[in-house]
């Protein structure tokens, strides 16, 4: 009586199907992140997110122009169109932060402004008068 010879177990490994569907697998994932980080790099991380407060407190003062802001972690806000950031000149209002790097500012006297920050830029915003839609580009004060 002769058996059948079942021949021996081979180690297993990837059939080239196989290796083909992992490579797209890992070149899709690859590529999905490859994208979020361009996406980051264009419009920035905290799209849809919010300002980080850290990011614009501080003094910043108008190109070319004797206007100067100052934002405070309180979510107070300090305008002075003079010469100086002294507290005796400044125009109280109060802000908000907001999506895609918007900060809505309202100021005591009832003027409404809109600023943009962009992380491309961090050491300057755009500020938009709702006004008149009137942009003028600060810079942080040195």
């Amino acid at each position: 009586m002769n058996s059948p010879s079942i021949p021996p177990k081979s180690p297993r490994g990837a059939t080239g199907t196989e290796a083909i569907g992992i490579a797209v697998v890992v070149v899709l994932a690859l590529g999905y992140l490859g994208f979020m980080q361009f996406k980051n790099v264009l419009v920035g991380p905290q799209s849809g997110g919010y300002v980080d407060i850290g990011a614009i407190v501080g003094e910043w003062q108008a190109a070319g122009r004797p206007w100067h802001i100052v934002f405070r972690t309180d979510k107070t806000i300090g305008m002075s169109s003079v010469d100086s950031a002294e507290p005796g000149n400044m125009e109280p209002g109060t802000f908000r932060l907001w999506t895609e790097g918007n900060v809505l500012i309202n100021m005591k006297n009832g003027k409404v402004f809109t600023a943009t920050f962009r992380e491309l830029t961090p050491n300057q915003f755009d500020l938009v008068d709702s006004e008149n839609g009137a942009v003028t580009v600060f810079a942080r004060a040195p």
